[in-house]
């Protein structure tokens, strides 16, 4: 063990490990002194024996790498995706109109479809003549009540993200309908 009055630590120069009055700690292999054998250059600061301007590089490089990987990773998967939406069948629950009949349209996206009348408590489906759109991500399917003027009753939207059936509940100016859907991926 070699003796140091530095700074008061005594260091054991054969294994690296500095004894303290307070605690025993790991530390980098120092002189007898204590000291870090690293001349630093002017403007460098120590963290544990390792020059301040090392840690921001590994630091700024561990960010950049790992922002790399989540811009990879973060890439919506359907960015390609070519889906199908059909519609399958559409129930009358509740009806818009006072007089026992509605007469809707169905939006997909920008295309409209229809007029068919619906009476209340109804189910349409091979009637509807099988409505369906291409779409990338996503698509706005719209339930339209046409009189004098068309009114929309509801819409929502589906993704690629769920295929096959799903039923959307269109419900609004007094209206309810179910429409069930089939999303496919092409």
């Amino acid at each position: 063990m070699t003796q140091c009055r530095c700074f008061g630590v005594r260091l054991d120069a054969a294994n690296g490990y500095a004894k303290t009055r307070t605690e025993t700690t790991l530390t980098p292999p120092r002189d007898p002194c204590g000291n870090l054998p690293h001349v630093a250059n002017s403007g460098d600061q120590h963290h544990g024996g390792i020059p301040m301007r090392y840690l921001t590089r590994a630091a700024a490089l561990a960010f950049a790498l790992t922002a790399g990987a989540v811009a990879v990773t973060a890439a919506p998967a359907q960015a390609n995706h070519v889906c199908n939406l059909e519609v399958v069948s559409l129930t009358s629950w509740e009806l818009n109109d006072n007089d026992g009949n509605d007469e809707i349209k169905i939006g997909l996206g920008d295309d409209i479809y229809g007029p068919w009348d619906m009476p209340d408590n109804w189910l349409r489906n091979a009637s509807l003549g099988q409505p369906d759109e291409d779409f990338v991500g996503s698509i706005d399917v719209t339930l339209y009540e046409q009189d004098l003027t068309r009114q929309t009753i509801d819409t929502d939207t589906v993704t690629c993200n769920i295929l096959g059936n799903l039923t959307l509940s269109l419900d609004g100016r007094g209206a309810i309908y179910d429409m069930v859907v089939n999303v496919t991926e092409r």
